[in-house]
């Protein structure tokens, strides 16, 4: 009977463990639950849907007190989860500009998550860029590495700058849950 009464003990704690893990939060949003659900509380806060494609619902709307923001909300392959937030933030074709918006991001994730688990800022080039255009430049031709992450126990997010259209660069933030892609990698094991 004693060890009947302390395996269930165990099984219980350990599902009291799964169960007290949480989802990564977008907009005070948990990412889980089915891609159209999330989407809707999204357009709940405002966003606008752009367009719907086989995995990805693309929306708009005001992200970090930026407008015109880029959202592609991701659901997992095996399953309609929620798994996966991209944030495209508005082009700048200036590198002041871009590099102020990329710091300003990262320093309000460090307020608010703390110091970041990863961080790289540099170019791929052998000397300092001796000027702005120069540095966008380096952006277009995908020689900028500038990427900040933070991993939590609930997922990861990520800020980089990335090269968009005709001369211009963006920053790029990504919301990745944990839980869910666990359970999508566990699911594909499976089939192994």
């Amino acid at each position: 009977m004693g060890k009947r009464l302390v395996s269930l003990l165990i099984f219980l704690a350990s599902a009291v463990g799964v169960l007290a893990q949480d989802h990564l939060k977008f907009k005070g949003v948990p990412l889980d639950g089915t891609r159209e659900a999330f989407v809707f509380r999204m357009k709940s806060a405002g966003f606008k849907e752009v367009r719907k494609e086989q995995d990805v619902t693309l929306l708009t709307g005001e992200f970090a007190g930026r407008k015109d923001c880029q959202i592609g909300v991701s659901a997992l392959k095996t399953r309609n989860l929620v798994s996966r937030i991209a944030v495209a933030f508005p082009n700048h074709s200036s590198w002041q500009e871009l590099h102020e918006e990329y710091v300003d991001l990262v320093d309000m994730l460090t307020e608010k998550y703390g110091a970041p688990a990863e961080q790289v800022a540099r170019f791929e080039v052998q000397t300092t860029p001796p000027d702005d255009a120069y540095r966008m430049t380096l952006v277009q031709l995908d020689k900028c590495r500038y990427r900040t992450v933070y991993d939590m126990a609930a997922g990861r997010i990520e800020v980089s700058i990335e090269h968009g259209e005709l001369e211009a660069g963006f920053v790029m933030m990504k919301y990745v849950d944990r839980l869910n892609n666990e359970a999508d990698r566990k699911a594909a094991m499976e089939d192994l």
